[in-house]
């Protein structure tokens, strides 16, 4: 499935598509691009929630959840060190 974002976001779609998607999104904000990066991951949450994918629902929207409400160092998080 496409991003209705292309030229600035990562594909969203499948389980696999939206975990990349938010691996970008983790890595661009630790680029410094912290708006940008938050930005994806807002539009992922609300792909996520449209669809109902499922692994999605279950692996990756809480995690995607978290970082938004906290706006905290992303890394910390992601790799365990949170």
């Amino acid at each position: 499935m496409m991003s209705k974002h292309p030229t600035l976001f990562p594909e969203f779609g499948s389980f696999a598509d939206n975990e990349n998607a938010f691996f970008i999104a983790v890595q661009t904000r630790e680029n410094g691009e912290k708006e940008k990066g938050m930005a994806i991951l807002c539009a992922l949450r609300q792909h996520i929630v449209q669809t109902g994918e499922i692994r999605s629902l279950q692996w990756l929207l809480p995690e995607i959840a978290f970082i938004i409400e906290h706006h905290q160092d992303v890394s910390a998080f992601v790799y365990g060190e949170a």
